[in-house]
């Protein structure tokens, strides 16, 4: 399975993820992109979301942009 997620990195929005109308996801993260805390807590956030554990979420696209493809085993 596939996940489309756009991040939204230093939000003051709750931290969690907000599924839109057309199947892509939102992410809202408190850490900042630096160093990859950003992709390590959407990380995290996806995985928890899905009820699986973070070692079978994987980041496919999008390391240094906000829009990202992560993908489930």
């Amino acid at each position: 399975m596939q996940l489309a997620v756009t991040v939204k990195p230093r939000s003051k929005h709750p931290e969690g993820i907000e599924r839109q109308s057309d199947g892509s996801f939102i992410c809202y993260t408190k850490a900042l992109p630096v160093d990859g805390r950003a992709n390590a807590a959407v990380l995290s956030l996806v995985a928890a979301y899905l009820g699986v554990p973070k070692s079978s979420v994987r980041l496919v696209r999008g390391a240094t942009s906000r829009h990202k493809l992560f993908q489930t085993d």
